[in-house]
């Protein structure tokens, strides 16, 4: 009698080769890899989170990783299974994190390393994370404000001590395309674009009058004068989020006070207050103004106050040593960036000053930046959120 010898398939699929991760979600992570080769025929794949199987067989070569833990690192690989069951070894881990369930946007501000470096326009994330540098050290740039989709910063930019006037810059947040506004030979300041971002407002002077508030199609061209007052000053431009009206500080009245003014000159209206305000910044519902006022120890403090000027509620507690100045609101509204300025050395010129972070109720104050010198000042919240 003949013996029949049965063959047996005991050679396992080939290891899986790049695995790759692609972050989704706070939650979700989806995983990619090439497929597997067999003497027989590949069966499927098993899926494995920290070491211990995250799947069932899976038939295709991708596979999503889902109830995670937000801002959590997870490491994955992938078994190749035959018809046999024979598994494979595993591929390299790769790691991968979940984002954080707070929301991430950008903050661009003014900054300088030193009293001898001229201040340069950065960006930072809102979470401390991935500050960078944009523009150079040979001018002062400063007053730096978004577009409104956040693709561009606009800033102004001018050659110290020489005469020169201030120009406007815009470049993207990333550092590439810096392209400049061409201007009139006027020196200008503070610009924002419109919520629509077909215009920009700005504060501009000539020869050695006031500041004047001004806008301009975002090419330069089109230069129209809101304000026609030459013996006083206008600052700090900003427009209102439905784009009807502009918001900015003046000493007109003899004190820094905050007033609105319509697109076309008509209806200025000033905002009640007894006490120096400046650095108007409009919540972006509309519906509330924040601000930094003088103290009358010489320090500011930032408030919240309804967009009629009504109902201002103190939100930094400040101090001779300490001011707080600056304030820029959140995409949704929910928290405010400012500039704390530390004199407790008591020399003016070694007064840090950084980025804080706090909840528009004035709670939950967070140091953004840490720098022990000089300043990180001017910030302004980028309007889309990550």
């Amino acid at each position: 009698n003949g013996v029949i010898s049965e063959n047996i398939d005991d050679t396992p699929p080939s290891v899986p080769t790049g695995l790759t991760a692609s972050i989704i979600s706070s939650t979700q992570i989806e995983l990619d890899w090439n497929p597997s080769t067999d003497n027989v025929e590949v069966s499927g794949y098993v899926v494995y989170k920290d070491g211990s199987p995250e799947s069932s067989l899976v038939s295709s070569t991708s596979y999503s990783v889902e109830d995670l833990t937000p801002d959590t690192q997870y490491n994955f690989a992938v078994h190749a299974t035959d018809t046999s069951e024979n598994e494979s070894d595993p591929c390299d881990e790769i790691y991968a994190t979940t984002l954080t369930d707070e929301p991430i946007s950008k903050i661009a501000f003014v900054s300088r390393a030193s009293m001898y470096d001229y201040p340069s326009i950065y960006v930072i994330n809102s979470d401390g994370s991935g500050k960078t540098k944009l523009t150079s050290t040979s001018k002062w740039n400063f007053d730096p404000a978004w577009s409104p989709d956040g693709t561009k910063i606009i800033y102004c930019s001018m050659v110290p001590f020489e005469g020169n006037p201030s120009e406007i810059y815009t470049i993207n947040p990333d550092g590439y395309n810096k392209t400049k506004i061409p201007g009139t030979g006027m020196d200008r300041y503070h610009p924002s674009f419109s919520p629509n971002g077909n215009k920009i407002v700005f504060n501009a002077t000539w020869m050695a009058g006031y500041n004047q508030i001004y806008t301009m199609n975002t090419d330069g061209s089109n230069i129209n004068e809101i304000t026609n007052d030459y013996d006083e000053g206008f600052y700090g431009t900003t427009w209102s989020p439905d784009g009807t009206r502009i918001m900015f500080y003046s000493d007109k009245s003899g004190n820094y006070n905050i007033y609105t003014i319509n697109l076309d000159g008509s209806n200025e209206t000033r905002l009640p207050s007894s006490r120096k305000q400046r650095s108007p910044a409009w919540s972006p519902d509309g519906t509330k103004i924040a601000f930094d006022e003088d103290h009358p120890d010489k320090y500011k403090q930032i408030y919240v106050m309804n967009s009629d000027g009504t109902g201002a509620t103190l939100l930094t507690v400040g101090s001779p040593n300490k001011s707080s100045h600056h304030p820029s609101w959140s995409p949704d509204g929910t928290k405010i960036v400012y500039t704390q300025e530390d004199n407790s050395s008591g020399n003016l010129w070694v007064s840090p000053e950084n980025l804080w972070i706090m909840d528009s109720d004035g709670s939950n104050k967070t140091q953004l930046t840490n720098n022990s010198w000089y300043e990180n000042s001017s910030p302004i919240w980028c309007p889309i959120q990550n």
